[in-house]
């Protein structure tokens, strides 16, 4: 009977191996998809808005040489800490005084869902914004996507807002990179799950 057992747990942990490997796989080809995707869509025509979720390095430059293509193009940098200014960030930006004011800071979101939920109370404000393009970690955009995919419709308003995502390449020749990216694997499935009890409710600002 044991061999039985030990057989189903064998089999079981294999599953679940093979799972995980391939949506280790399937995070860098779904961002890739979504770029070129970003790309076609901004060809010629600029975003109303980029939004960058910080995190990782490279996201707010990402953004910024993305917004140095079209003066009329905002950006909201998300989950910034409360010491750090505008000028700290983006001192080594090489912007101009009326490129600086095209940016916006979220100090109030903590981790994604919190930069998803003030994404979205932003853009209540902005009635104008018609399309946005959300920048972060290649790895990042499928768990940002499924969370503006369930949270949006129960914030949207009468603007129809587009969204549209871009990730930073990852080099996942480096070990850091590898392990970031089983993490993310963990995170999304945790975001799953915590997206079926999600009772639509955002978070009062601190």
């Amino acid at each position: 009977m044991w061999e039985i057992w030990l057989w189903r747990l064998s089999a079981a942990v294999i599953a679940a191996l093979l799972v995980f490997s391939l949506f280790c796989i399937y995070l860098p080809l779904h961002a890739k998809k979504k770029n070129q995707q970003a790309d076609e869509i901004f060809y010629q025509k600029s975003a109303d808005l980029i939004v960058v979720f910080t995190g990782d390095a490279g996201r707010i430059s990402y953004a910024i040489q993305k917004a140095k293509e079209s003066p009329k193009t905002r950006v909201l940098i998300s989950g910034v800490y409360a010491a750090n200014t505008l000028k700290n960030i983006l001192d080594k930006e090489d912007l101009t005084e009326l490129q600086a004011q095209q940016i916006e800071i979220d100090y109030l979101a903590r981790n994604t869902i919190e930069n998803v939920f003030y994404t979205l109370r932003h853009l209540s404000e902005l009635r104008f914004i018609k399309k946005v393009l959300v920048i972060s970690s290649d790895y990042h955009l499928a768990r940002i996507q499924l969370l503006f995919s369930k949270m949006e419709p129960n914030y949207s308003t009468d603007n129809q807002v587009e969204f549209y995502f871009q990730g930073t390449p990852t080099d996942y020749g480096q070990w850091r990179n590898i392990k970031i990216l089983a993490l993310e694997v963990l995170k999304l499935f945790n975001t799953t799950l915590y997206l079926w009890g999600w009772e639509n409710d955002i978070p009062e600002a601190k």
